[in-house]
């Protein structure tokens, strides 16, 4: 709440001022106005009021002058200038935060010589793994590994600061309060104008014009000096407005510059997330393109097995016969005592035997897949109650389960359609639907549980 000043003049004898006195005020508070009016009065005894007007434009002028700097002695009390230093640690912090700002962006888009320079360097520390014997090696090994720390953590710390909008937000705050709270000192010179203005036409009215008639010599005297002191406060009053409107604009210059650095900062985020979005997106097709290849290689290390699989498949048979005719039984067939058995009669057992037991495992290795459900379906065809009395024991759970809840529907169905009530006999629909109903699965497979 503001202070107001009540004045009246009556009989132009008598001045009454009514001003409300503040709380916990001091005795010596500079902002009293009696004592300030009574000290102006005796410091400029020759400028000294001669009327009770010129009086009480005095006292408005004490009320009016409040923020007037040079009526001020106490630094406590400027208050434009506890504004405007407000305003100057607002500026310094808007500089800080931009300057903050431009160095993140600057080491995020590093020199790209730099940023290869640290490639090679981390490359090199990779391949050296400090297990080289070379003098100096080890030494390049933790420069190199120190410089990628380093701009690995000052990576992160300006991606930190490109992200963080505290600060920014902080500062807006505190701008908009500055100019809240001048917006209002605003509002109060403007009500000292309209007093100003009211305090003109009254002292015209009073006192009269330099056109009047009838105005006296002496009175041409003081109306002067009481429109002098009008014009010096309305002077101090507009002074005071213009300062106010300086700082406002100033304030305002920082809050717009606060929502252009919040504007860039969501575009570098936004920038900087469809950066890293990319960078995963090639990552993710790298790593496909790398599981791709190690498919590829799988693939090509199956078919190198299959390939000494199937070679294995075709010679063992062969030296295993070849082997048992090697053996001295006397069933082999001969040319003679001395000789061995003839090209034809080894060759007619040897590829015979050993080429067709071959052809069979690699075929029953090759379409087993494809043979297997071949096996199945001729297995049931054949023997469809063994197929079901080879079951497992959980998939005859599952029909007995089954079983049990469609004997559980069909007695409701019974009951439904016979119309059963306790005591009733069973009518004729009941006999026809138990001579038709068809039996429940667990008659079906009562001779096949395992």
């Amino acid at each position: 709440m503001v202070d107001q000043l009540w004045m009246w003049i009556v009989n132009r004898d008598l001045l009454i001022t009514s001003f409300p006195q503040r709380w916990h005020q001091p005795r010596d508070d500079p902002l009293n106005v009696l004592e300030s009016t009574i000290e102006e009065i005796n410091s400029n005894v020759a400028d000294s009021p001669a009327n009770l007007y010129d009086l009480a434009v005095l006292i408005g002028g004490r009320c009016f002058g409040t923020f007037d700097r040079s009526n001020i002695t106490s630094d406590g009390l400027r208050f434009l200038d506890m504004f405007e230093s407000s305003i100057g640690v607002a500026m310094d912090k808007e500089t800080h935060l931009f300057s903050s700002f431009r160095d993140a962006s600057q080491q995020i888009s590093l020199d790209p010589q730099k940023r290869q320079q640290s490639l090679q360097r981390l490359e090199r520390a990779q391949r050296l793994e400090r297990v080289s014997t070379v003098k100096g090696e080890e030494e390049i090994v933790w420069e190199s590994s120190h410089d990628v720390r380093q701009y690995s953590h000052l990576k992160e710390s300006a991606i930190e600061t490109l992200l963080d909008i505290g600060s920014e937000t902080e500062l807006l705050s505190e701008v908009k309060d500055i100019r809240d709270e001048l917006d209002m000192v605003k509002m109060v010179f403007a009500q000292q104008q309209e007093a100003l203005s009211q305090a003109h036409d009254a002292m015209e009215m009073v006192l009269g014009t330099a056109d009047d008639p009838h105005l006296q010599a002496g009175t041409e005297v003081e109306r002067r000096k009481i429109t002098k002191r009008l014009d010096q406060n309305s002077r101090a009053v507009e002074h005071s407005v213009k300062e106010i409107d300086r700082m406002d604009r100033q304030a305002e210059r920082i809050y717009k510059s606060m929502r252009d650095l919040l504007d860039l900062k969501q575009k570098y985020a936004n920038a900087i997330e469809a950066r890293y979005s990319r960078i995963q997106a090639e990552a993710t097709a790298r790593q496909a393109k790398e599981t791709a290849l190690q498919g590829q290689e799988t693939a090509r290390q199956g078919q190198t097995l299959m390939v000494f699989t199937i070679a294995t498949v075709i010679f063992l048979p062969l030296s295993f016969i070849a082997s048992f005719f090697d053996l001295d039984i006397n069933e082999f067939s001969r040319t003679g005592p001395e000789q061995g058995m003839s090209l034809s009669y080894a060759a007619k057992y040897i590829f015979g035997i050993g080429l067709s037991f071959a052809v069979l495992c690699i075929l029953f290795a090759l379409g087993w897949s494809s043979l297997g459900p071949l096996a199945d379906t001729i297995r049931y065809r054949l023997f469809p109650r063994g197929a079901v009395a080879h079951e497992t024991k959980a998939e005859l759970e599952a029909l007995r389960e089954l079983s049990h809840r469609e004997h559980h529907t069909v007695a409701q169905q019974k009951a439904e359609i016979a119309g059963l009530v306790v005591g009733a006999p069973r009518s004729r629909s009941w006999k026809r639907y138990a001579a038709n109903r068809r039996p429940s699965l667990d008659e079906h497979f009562v001779g096949y549980q395992v």
